[in-house]
């Protein structure tokens, strides 16, 4: 049987191909060496935006550049297998792949050499995916500045400077994602799994990692720094670790850092440094950053900075409210929520009681205060009322 393809809006590049072939696939199976280019450059060439490129199995040496400064074409590039579809650049000191808005790469390995970025976007694109690709950089893996909406889905990203640099960028979601630096670039600057300025960004199960040679420089797993702008840096994650081992000479390791106006949420992650030489901090604060955790695991002897941890706010009321029937027979509970099992024993029957009814009865929020107020059996008799601290000094609130 005979399966005819969109002939006009897919393209084929294969390394039997021919650049004078059409590209396109007159019935499938399709016949790679009669019809696919034998350049992913030819193939860009001649598509329009909107098309898809397929790439078959092999290795292309070439620069790409499909971004406002080239080609300025939305394409869709689809590798058939990760590992076996490859673009690399080994010299000149062009990026790999530059793209624009509207675009998406799947399914390939992407490298740069001398030293480079591996992918580049172009200035203010946007509607940007990248899923299932391996993307290695000799100076950053994957470099975006001043996008919006973008998504990173099953991906590693890897440079010997940092993995991935995110500039100026708004509505960022990457989920599980390995953004990772090996510190191998011969300089004095950082060196970060990731690194984000000014934007919004959501991470859902990535893992953050970094390691350094001895060298100058800091290294660390996940980096916040929205310079001097008042305009915060809000960034979100969950399920995440972050990882940073080496040896500073002239700076220290972390986990997670967070300068000037950066905003962080950490929940459920888990975050574990080391240092050969220097100084290892698993949560760094500085300037007006902010850092709140939730359900995190980390250690607060490495910890720089200002911490919120809304674990240990809610424990405090807990222990307080309920659990106190004189010095010696009060719950005790640690920084990130833990019951010592060895104060159990002096809590009476009345203090379990009065938990058992706030977690079966209503518990109501006040709206313009935020205080949480957990009733009796009659639901009008407070037992508990608790405000949460939600580390906003200026924050306002008003009836809906």
């Amino acid at each position: 049987m005979i399966y005819i393809n969109d002939s006009s809006r897919v393209w084929h590049v294969a390394k039997v191909g021919n650049d004078g072939n059409s590209g396109h696939a007159g019935q499938y199976p399709v016949n790679l060496a009669n019809d696919a280019k034998l350049t992913i450059g030819a193939a860009v060439s001649a598509a329009a935006s909107g098309d898809t490129i397929i790439i078959w199995p092999g290795t292309y040496s070439e620069t790409i550049d499909a971004s406002s400064t080239g080609a300025n074409k939305a394409l869709a590039i689809i590798g058939t297998h990760r590992q076996l579809c490859k673009i690399t650049y080994p010299s000149g000191y062009n990026a790999t792949l530059k793209i624009g808005s509207n675009t998406v790469v799947r399914n390939l390995t992407i490298e740069a050499a001398n030293p480079n970025k591996a992918v580049e976007s172009g200035s203010a694109s946007t509607n940007l995916v990248f899923e299932n690709c391996d993307i290695i950089g000799t100076y950053d893996g994957l470099y975006i500045y001043g996008a919006t909406r973008v998504t990173v889905k099953d991906c590693r990203l890897k440079g010997t400077y940092d993995g991935g640099n995110m500039g100026e960028c708004y509505d960022v979601l990457c989920e599980r994602v390995i953004f990772e630096t090996d510190g191998a670039y011969s300089g004095s600057g950082d060196y970060r799994g990731i690194h984000v300025g000014k934007g919004r960004f959501v991470f859902r199960d990535c893992v953050f990692t970094g390691t350094q040679p001895s060298r100058a420089g800091s290294c660390g797993g996940l980096d916040l720094n929205s310079g001097t702008s008042a305009i915060p840096t809000l960034v979100v994650c969950e399920n995440c670790i972050m990882t940073a081992s080496g040896s500073s000479t002239n700076g220290y390791i972390f986990g997670v850092r967070v300068q000037n106006y950066g905003r962080l949420v950490l929940k459920n992650c888990s975050i574990f440094t080391t240092a050969g030489a220097g100084t290892a901090t698993d949560i760094r604060q500085t300037g007006s950053g902010q850092v709140i955790v939730n359900a995190c695991a980390y250690n607060p002897s490495t910890v720089t900075g200002t911490i919120t941890n809304q674990d240990s706010n809610w424990a405090s009321a807990m222990a307080v409210a309920l659990f106190t029937n004189g010095a010696a027979n009060k719950l005790k509970i640690d920084a990130v929520g833990r019951v010592d099992a060895g104060s159990v024993e002096g809590i009476n029957a009345e203090s379990l009681q009065k938990v058992a009814k706030m977690l079966l009865n209503k518990a109501v929020q006040d709206k313009l205060t935020g205080a949480i107020r957990y009733y009796d059996d009659d639901g009008q008799t407070v037992i508990l009322t608790h405000t949460p601290d939600e580390g906003e000094s200026s924050l306002t609130r008003a009836v809906s």
